[in-house]
């Protein structure tokens, strides 16, 4: 009885010096490990737009909203000359955007959209927040 007891207290022990290892995604908690941990909360996010400008569209409308295009929510409206923009949203939330070019006599609206998302990881004693920057391709093709 006393073996198995042993046994089993080693067993735990293992299983919770594993799990302890998992919760941090830094091991030696570095000076150049603490540089790279944001721990105040960020609240807004990079929004990545490229577009293609051309003879027939030198400057191209975007618009952008909150959610799907066809909810129609408008949160900014820009004209682009160049064919890449940065452009800054809140944090945790679906955006979508259009650009409108014309070819000839015809308009065509591109679309494209996504998720501007925050997470937390620890690190070390800290939590530390990240972004996933949000890319809209809008280019005529």
């Amino acid at each position: 009885m006393p073996r198995t007891f042993i046994i089993l207290i080693i067993v735990c022990f293992s299983l919770f010096c594993a799990c302890e290892k998992e919760r941090s995604k830094y091991s030696d908690c570095t000076d150049e490990d603490y540089e790279n941990c944001i721990i105040d909360k960020p609240f807004y996010g990079k929004t990545n737009v490229r577009i293609r400008t051309n003879s027939e569209n030198p400057k191209v409308k975007v618009v952008f909203f909150e959610g799907n295009y066809e909810a129609a929510d408008t949160v900014h409206v820009d004209t682009l000359s160049y064919n890449r923009a940065t452009f800054y949203f809140e944090l945790d939330k679906h955006y979508s955007a259009a650009a409108y070019y014309k070819s000839a006599d015809n308009k065509i609206i591109v679309v494209d959209g996504g998720f501007l998302e925050r997470y937390t990881y620890v690190m070390c004693e800290y939590t530390c927040y990240g972004i996933i920057e949000l890319d809209l391709d809008l280019r005529l093709k």
